[in-house]
């Protein structure tokens, strides 16, 4: 048994962009509970770190932002205590190398290199006390694809987050992929054809190199068995970074009316695929909320 001084984190997952050379990682922390954790790297990483372009927080998740390559990190306790030295990209694997002082460094040789989702470690030094912890995890590579879905439901019956949510859940227990992140995205309340609240869904997944098609055909089929709608539209992208055409429609379509020529447009421009699920107006919503699900806390606002 590990010392109670080591606390696992619940998960690791790498994901590559290959458009943008861009690698997503993403952290459940420690026991999937401690928030505190995920909050103290998620403000020193990115700060500590050339290669880390920024990192988002939702609870005990943390989502990071790397340029792969490698970026020298001086540490110094307490003001930057924790960094990622390296990020490597080969075949089918993700290398990641962090370094960290103290409780930091703990954080990686005890926690990090526990988590589901490594494949290997290579732990250079130990860490703890006041020593230096350094440790290279192997993640497998996966592929970044986001879902979003609109028109769903009845006037009667049925909601869009809901279904949404659990077909990602359903998806991640089949062992079709990773279920990362829900985001709801309030549109213009007064669209014609909504049923009352005018909020789409998108769903985010860390997918297995060659599951992609896959993953794609399952949800569509799920979706369309459980739509209380005839106009339901689902809409999907590849790649970790949300491109500027696809989120300035998402800000038009929460301020007023876009049209189905408008989405077909961006979605072309931007590489979206659109699904017609059991119609066509889901589409818009399905597009226009793919723009916003990297930031969830906007998103839901009027």
């Amino acid at each position: 048994m590990a010392p109670k001084w080591t606390s696992p984190f619940s998960n690791l997952l790498a994901s590559y962009d290959r458009k943008n050379d861009v690698v997503e990682l993403v952290e459940d922390h420690a026991r999937g509970t401690c928030q505190g954790g995920a909050a103290w790297s998620a403000y020193h990483i990115p700060r500590t770190s050339p290669i880390v372009e920024r990192a988002r927080r939702e609870g005990t998740r943390t989502f990071y932002y790397i340029r792969p390559g490698r970026g020298e990190v001086e540490l110094d306790p307490a003001i930057s205590p924790v960094g990622i030295e390296e990020c490597i990209v080969e075949g089918d694997e993700i290398r990641i190398t962090y370094a960290g002082l103290g409780g930091a460094g703990v954080g990686i040789t005890g926690g990090r290199a526990r988590a589901q989702g490594v494949k290997e470690v290579h732990v250079e030094e130990e860490g703890g006390g006041g020593r230096l912890g350094r440790a290279t995890l192997s993640l497998p590579l996966h592929h970044r694809l986001t879902f979003g879905m609109d028109d769903t439901d009845s006037p009667e019956r049925g909601a869009t987050w809901a279904l949404a949510n659990e077909l990602g859940y359903w998806a991640d227990k089949k062992g079709l992929a990773r279920y990362l992140c829900h985001t709801i995205v309030q549109l213009f309340p007064a669209a014609p054809g909504t049923t009352k609240n005018c909020a789409a869904t998108a769903l985010g997944f860390g997918v297995l190199p060659g599951k992609e098609e896959e993953l794609v055909e399952a949800l569509g089929r799920e979706l369309e068995a459980a739509s209380l709608s005839d106009e339901t539209g689902m809409a999907w992208l590849e790649g970790v970074s949300v491109p500027a055409g696809l989120r300035s429609l998402a800000e038009r379509a929460r301020r007023g009316v876009i049209t189905l020529e408008d989405v077909r447009e961006t979605a072309g421009k931007e590489g979206v695929h659109l699904v017609e699920v059991t119609g066509e107006r889901g589409l818009i919503g399905a597009c226009a909320c793919l723009g916003l699900w990297d930031d969830p806390e906007g998103a839901v606002r009027i």
